[in-house]
């Protein structure tokens, strides 16, 4: 049976994050890193296509709001580049019926991140945290520098005080929330024509998802600077801190294959761990045990757990993301071509083309939440979907091509884009062994009094002098996606002596 002082469980980003930054802080620590698949990085998949590089997982970040991540890329010696804003069309159509305030100028309707903003701006005008501006023009210039000023401070009141009609707005959904301020229309319009992730039909904890459009809408305006992505893929992030820890055999003990399948008290208020490896059973022991899964490995486990502890697990949701992705010799885009172009007009959220100028190929990618992710997902052909499948449903290719060439009018015209495929791929990250793309708050959860409880807890039987156990990334976190891991890395690492 192999002692550790810590055993970290998961190598996602969070995981490795926290066993370099373990074994950084204390040189004579031992740290064990146990994970489940073949591969790190968790929902960090970037994959070849053609020589495209094609983000199944996280893909862009807010270079000036996520501090940890920017200081980590800096401090991996990685380099970023621009991606493109947040963008939305029009509403488009006569079956949103939308009031006068709702609709915008006749010359320049309001878009539908516009309609949630205004949805936002006037959730929040009778809080002591309103925008000086109009709550009924989302484009009122007051609104920018109100929103760039909101610091850390600001969100974390907020989900403790703010209210919508005498209720605070934790304990509401955030459907229900922007039904109170908006028309039925107007909600309609967001959810079924927004090219962004509003989550209306999930109906997440109503001021948590404030908080991330809050974060969201404060980079309106600062053009290429605002979002960025990772030169060399997203992921060139785990694969740095994975060669981080390489450096230190003597220190850090890497394990795949290996599943987590029970944890419990052990004598000396240590904590004997179960893994199976294939048709091994593998037993460890640790003083400390950094659970960094996501909600689903966790939920497997509960019965470890005290019944707070189970409930506390269970405060998150995850919802399904999927990605698809097409490369073809003959792209009907160029590299002007705008983001989202034609997206309301086809199962999906978004859509993102890449043009590559030295031989005239091109990359054409559909991005989307529920419910389209339910059209999509049919066509993952095989059984175990643990990364991204490449060139496999030939159905998956027509339906590709069927909607994202809706420019190609004719089906001749499809038929003949069809041969200057050169591949394509899926990937559905509702499958297991994740279960779910990200995670949000339930409606009626104080996610501040989870994290606090959840950083630090011992098992039920044990003897520890503090909390032993500690769960933290991305399904539990104040953030979203990788910015959210690392803080609630940082605020589990605290609780480690």
């Amino acid at each position: 049976m192999q002692e550790f002082d810590t055993i970290v469980v998961g190598a996602g980003i969070t995981g490795l994050y926290c066993s370099f930054r373990l074994a950084r802080r204390d040189p004579g620590r031992t740290v064990g890193l146990f994970e489940a698949s073949e591969r790190f990085g968790g929902r960090i998949e970037t994959i070849d296509l053609d020589g495209f590089l094609a983000e199944c997982g996280p893909m862009r970040f807010e270079k000036r709001r996520q501090r940890l991540l920017m200081g980590l890329l800096d401090e991996l010696g990685l380099k970023t580049r621009p991606f493109t804003p947040y963008a939305a069309e029009p509403v488009q159509g006569p079956r949103f019926s939308l009031t006068p305030d709702e609709a915008g100028p006749a010359h320049r309707p309001h878009t539908t991140l516009e309609l949630m903003k205004l949805g936002i701006l006037r959730i929040l005008k009778d809080t002591p945290w309103a925008s000086p501006g109009n709550p009924d023009d989302p484009r009122d210039a007051k609104h920018r520098e109100w929103l760039r000023r909101l610091a850390e401070d600001d969100y974390a009141s907020m989900r403790r005080g703010a209210r919508l009609g005498g209720d605070f707005l934790y304990e509401q959904g955030f459907w229900n929330a922007l039904s109170d301020v908006l028309g039925h229309g107007a909600v309609l319009a967001i959810r079924d024509q927004g090219t962004f992730f509003h989550l209306i039909p999930e109906n997440p904890n109503a001021m948590d998802w404030i908080v991330f459009w809050l974060r969201a809408l404060s980079s309106e305006g600062e053009g290429d600077a605002s979002l960025v992505s990772i030169e060399g893929g997203s992921r060139a992030l785990p694969l740095a801190l994975v060669r981080e820890l390489e450096r230190r055999p003597e220190q850090v003990a890497i394990h795949l294959r290996h599943a987590l399948t029970s944890l419990a008290a052990a004598e000396g208020g240590k904590i004997r761990l179960q893994f199976t490896r294939g048709a091994e059973t593998v037993e460890a022991v640790a003083k400390h045990v950094i659970l960094a899964l996501p909600r689903g490995p966790l939920m497997r486990l509960a019965g470890c757990f005290s019944r707070e502890i189970q409930r506390d697990l269970d405060a998150v949701f995850g919802f399904p993301l999927l990605k698809c992705f097409l490369v073809t010799d003959a792209p009907w885009w160029t590299a002007r071509t705008p983001p989202h172009r034609n997206a309301s007009l086809m199962p999906a959220r978004e859509v993102h083309t890449t043009y590559r100028e030295s031989d005239g190929k091109g990359m054409i990618m559909l991005y989307t939440d529920r419910p389209a992710t339910e059209f999509w997902k049919v066509y993952v052909q095989g059984e175990a979907h643990d990364r991204a499948e490449i060139d496999g449903s030939e159905a998956l290719k027509r339906q590709l091509l069927k909607y994202l060439g809706v420019d190609l009018q004719d089906p001749a015209g499809r038929q003949r884009a069809a041969g200057t495929v050169t591949t394509w791929a899926i990937r559905d990250w509702s499958r297991e062994p994740y279960g779910a793309g990200a995670h949000t708050w339930r409606p009626g959860v104080r996610s501040w009094e989870v994290l606090e409880r959840l950083r630090a807890f011992d098992l039920p039987g044990s003897n520890a002098p503090v909390g032993s156990v500690h769960v933290c990334g991305e399904a539990y976190c104040d953030y979203q996606g990788i910015e959210g891991a690392l803080r609630s890395a940082e605020s589990a690492l605290q609780t480690v002596p």
